[in-house]
């Protein structure tokens, strides 16, 4: 089928969107809660485990130049099974995208648009969503690179702002709430990498399989670097520990910020560039569940998909009558849905397709 192409920074952008907007909200609170003072330990930790997965992923695709997740499916198991992960993987993406953007949406709801509904603070959102998908992927591409440029500058411009306010003492004890938290149960911190799963998707729209490497590896490294300063301003920045009341560690620390005559409202600026961002992962999502649902139901071309997969994600957004069911969403079933989905069923499909593959090959 059909494909835009987009080079090396533009599938990387794809990967980085969602690590981003994780950050901006309150997955932080989430991997703190695990490992607690101990967090940029595990955050090297799980960092290293993640990049010995990239390596390992990249590895078994090497034998499936140009395809994805599906296409590796239907080889080893048939079209019935490709189907099944198409639609688990299709839940997957709509889940975490419904979530995040209800948690996003009622942030900005308590802070700035109190006088707004939050359901209609959603259209908005996913509006952005639906017109740039109508516009096509490249579209879709093109927006979320430039987005995403926007937010890792403006990402290091808050953790600036935080170092005079560090407090070093918070790094104690060194391994938090112990070791088995630092290592065992806080590998389960590895779903902040959540944005991995785009890599599964991704071979058959680059302009080169051989970016795949550079993808997948770069796009790990980022992330991993990102979040482990993250972490370390929320950690040095807050005097006993880091809130876990809902509010964004990040926005609590760009509140904190002194930026100068220049900057009056620095809260607002950095909050319309969040804006920005979900709204472009959001378009990111809702591209990808096209591209699957197009290759399940192998056709080129369907106009009203966007708008399909932008209402289901509004309804389920709007399903959860209250933040903290969708914390505890977050913290959970979606923490859990990830490592076992993204991180251990799609790697083994991987092993056995080159189990496959060549056995195939030698009995040739």
């Amino acid at each position: 089928m059909d494909y835009c192409k987009i080079g090396k920074y533009q599938a990387i952008s794809l990967i980085l969107i969602l690590m981003l907007n994780h950050l901006i909200l309150n997955i932080p609170q989430n991997m703190y809660e695990i490992s607690g003072n101990s967090i940029l330990l595990n955050i090297i930790w799980i960092s290293t485990v993640i990049i010995l997965i990239t390596f390992i992923v990249i590895k078994l695709f090497k034998n499936f130049a140009g395809k994805d997740l599906l296409d590796i499916t239907d080889f080893v198991f048939g079209k019935k099974i490709r189907t099944i992960v198409g639609i688990v993987f299709i839940i997957y993406f709509l889940l975490s995208s419904s979530f995040l953007l209800r948690n996003f949406v009622e942030d900005i709801h308590s802070i700035y648009y109190i006088q707004i509904p939050t359901w209609v603070l959603c259209i908005l959102m996913l509006s952005i969503g639906i017109i740039s998908n109508k516009l096509g992927a490249n579209t879709v591409c093109k927006y979320n690179s430039i987005i995403v440029f926007i937010m890792l500058i403006s990402t290091i411009l808050v953790l600036l702002t935080a170092i005079p306010y560090y407090s070093t003492n918070n790094i104690y004890p060194l391994l938090g709430n112990g070791i088995n938290a630092t290592f065992l149960n806080g590998l389960s911190n590895i779903y902040a990498f959540s944005g991995f799963s785009f890599l599964y998707f991704i071979m058959p729209i680059l302009k080169s399989n051989k970016d795949f490497k550079k993808v997948g590896i770069s796009s790990v490294i980022v992330s991993s670097i990102y979040i482990f300063f993250a972490m370390l301003t929320f950690l040095f920045s807050f005097t006993f520990r880091i809130p876990t009341n809902g509010s964004s560690p990040l926005y609590l620390v760009l509140l904190s910020a002194e930026l100068g005559r220049f900057f009056q409202r620095p809260a607002a600026i950095f909050i319309l560039t969040w804006m920005l961002s979900i709204m472009s992962f959001l378009s990111v999502i809702i591209m990808f569940c096209s591209i699957i649902f197009k290759k399940m139901c192998n056709t080129k071309n369907s106009s009203s998909l966007s708008y399909i997969f932008g209402s289901l994600i509004y309804i389920i957004a709007l399903i959860p009558s209250n933040l903290i069911i969708v914390h505890d969403f977050e913290n959970t079933i979606y923490r859990y849905f990830t490592i076992i989905l993204v991180f251990i069923l799609v790697p083994l499909l991987l092993i056995i397709a080159n189990i496959k593959y060549k056995h195939l090959k030698g009995g040739t």
